[in-house]
Formats: structure tokens, sequence, C-alpha cells
């Protein structure tokens, strides 16, 4: 190391002054509690909007016929499971630290 990087070390070592935030830091804190609660509510609202206009727009007759194209062309689609793997592992570890 030399002298550049020792007093670095010594500049980013050092504790700041105190920043006065005026009750900032405890509003955020309280609409971050807030937040966190409603956001199961949210996905479960999507969730189940998605599902019925997927059950009221698919008729049940081409619904199967439908499903087997497409499982078809997903299954044999590697960007898509890739993609699909990514996201699912990105979930996953946001639940895990919301956790």
């Amino acid at each position: 190391m030399n002298d550049n990087d020792e007093r670095l070390d010594q500049l980013l070592s050092a504790p700041l002054a105190p920043v006065a935030d005026g009750g900032f830091s405890a509003r955020v804190m309280a609409n971050v509690s807030t937040v966190e609660t409603r956001e199961p509510w949210l996905e479960t609202a999507v969730l189940a909007v998605t599902a019925c206009v997927l059950v009221a727009v698919l008729s049940t007759a081409g619904f199967s016929e439908w499903i087997a194209g497409v499982s078809v062309t997903l299954a044999t689609s590697l960007p898509l499971a890739i993609a699909g793997l990514a996201l699912a592992i990105t979930w996953s570890y946001t639940r895990a630290l919301a956790d």
C-alpha cells in the first residue's frame, strides 16, 4: 500500500457527523412497514385478476388445445427456460430477504 491508499482508508473509516433530517427517517421507516404489509395482498389480487381474465377469455373447449400447443413450444425453448429459471431464483431470493 502506498501513502494515498492509507490516507484514503483513514478518510473512509472516519465517522461522519450526524445529519439532522427533521423526522424524515422515521416517516420513511413507517412507510416501509406499511408497504411490506400490503405487498402480499397486491400479489394475491394480481394473480386472482389474471386467473379470472384467463378463464373468461379462453373457452373451455379450446383451452386444452392451447395448453398442448404452448407447452410443447415452451418445453423446447432454451431461452425461455433460462429466463424462467432466472425469474424463479430472483423471486425466491427476494422472498428469503423479506422474511
